[in-house]
């Protein structure tokens, strides 16, 4: 369960990766206050909802909760089930008295019922993830404090070459992780195969899981759409990132009568050995 939800905090930092405008749903958003929804879900994690509301100069504190909110998930099943306050104030909705199961190719909806307005959304769980194929790591330096091409290091520097196939529809997004970190620099791999030449590895590792995530085309598009941020890894929750949210408006939404995300994702791990330094 803490790696998921490392991985679920990796994804929320990838959402605040880069900035590029695309379709969106209409909404007076800067006339008027409208609901703000965020979830994400994925296999073996708890499905949980942020419902908030969009930021004006008129609102307070208080008048962006819904306290007359009635939160709903179903699966393909159309049995809808019904999300709990974490608390009695809290703007996160849980499924922890009937715990909703997430499963891969499954399409999920969002039901929010509030005063006069009732919002929508829908995410399909990638069926067709990426895949890590093969992978090798070769410790280049693995003593503390030794330096390498003039570079001081205290963990063990070594070289990463991985394979993977990517899935078949150019509408999912997937990026590799390790150490509760993204690597590389582009937001979403291409090709089939990945190098980095600087990894740092702890130094009594000899092995360390690596990570593909495939996210679905809602949450590609939101991710794609935001500014990168610094501050998200400060939690071990996902949820107390979302509960943080200051009334910033999306470029991206699929919510309908209102603007957020409402996305899926699923992840495929590989355990990489790390080859010693030769003598």
């Amino acid at each position: 369960m803490k790696h998921i939800i490392k991985d679920l905090l990796i994804v929320f930092s990838v959402i605040f990766f880069i900035y590029s405008c695309t379709e969106t749903e209409i909404a007076p958003w800067n006339t008027e206050a409208v609901p703000v929804v965020f979830s994400v879900i994925t296999p073996q994690h708890p499905v949980q909802v942020y419902l908030g509301k969009s930021y004006s100069e008129s609102d307070t504190i208080n008048a962006r909760f819904y306290p007359e909110a009635k939160v709903y998930i179903c699966g393909p099943d159309s049995a809808w089930v019904e999300l709990k306050r974490r608390t009695n104030d809290s703007t996160i909705f849980v499924d922890s008295i009937t715990p909703l199961k997430v499963i891969i190719g499954n399409t999920y909806s969002l039901r929010i019922e509030l005063k006069g307005k009732t919002v929508h959304a829908q995410t399909t769980v990638p069926g067709d993830p990426g895949i890590i194929t093969g992978g090798e790591c070769r410790v280049l330096s693995n003593k503390a404090g030794s330096s390498y091409n003039g570079t001081h290091y205290t963990d063990k520097l070594c070289a990463l070459h991985i394979t993977y196939t990517l899935p078949s529809s150019a509408g999912y997004g997937c990026y590799l992780s390790a150490f509760d970190t993204k690597l590389g620099k582009s937001p979403f791999l291409s090709g089939n195969n990945y190098q980095e030449e600087s990894l740092l590895v702890p130094t009594d590792d000899t092995s360390f899981q690596l990570n593909i995530t495939t996210v679905d085309p809602g949450l590609k598009k939101f991710m794609m759409a935001q500014v990168a941020s610094s501050d998200m890894f400060d939690s071990e929750d996902f949820t107390e990132i979302l509960a943080t949210y200051g009334g910033v408006r999306p470029a991206f939404s699929n919510i309908q009568n209102g603007i957020g995300l409402f996305g899926s994702f699923v992840i495929n791990t590989k355990l990489i050995m790390v080859t010693p330094l030769s003598e």
